[in-house]
């Protein structure tokens, strides 16, 4: 993928230092690796959260609608493809409320927010 095009489409919500940090980190994705058949399936036989990323101009959101179906979880957050970028507080405060919850079954100071959607089976 070209720069502009990273740019546009991954990081749309990053400020120009993270984007160019970014960019600075992408390399080229074997295409080879997209045919490939995994060993085992992790979202079969663990429980999996998945955030659907509403502003994501890379996955469309109805592929992450169905990628999301799979899950034991999913939560809906207004940000682009790369949270993890563009706001790494707010996914490290979800990831850490998420650990608390599946750990010990509630987090009372989770904002709701980060409220997950259970996805029925």
């Amino acid at each position: 993928m070209d720069p502009v095009s990273a740019a546009t489409c991954l990081y749309n919500e990053c400020d120009v230092e993270t984007v160019n940090w970014a960019l600075s980190k992408i390399g080229p994705q074997p295409m080879e690796n997209l045919g490939q058949e995994p060993s085992s399936i992790a979202w079969r036989g663990r429980a999996s959260t998945y955030i659907i990323c509403s502003n994501d101009l890379a996955i469309h959101s109805a592929l992450q609608t169905v990628l999301a179906d799979r899950c034991t979880f999913a939560v809906e957050w207004s940000t682009g493809h790369s949270p993890f970028a563009s706001d790494p507080q707010m996914l490290s405060d979800f990831l850490a409320g998420l650990a608390y919850v599946l750990q010990r079954g509630a987090c009372p100071r989770w904002p709701v927010r980060y409220a997950l959607i259970s996805i029925p089976k």
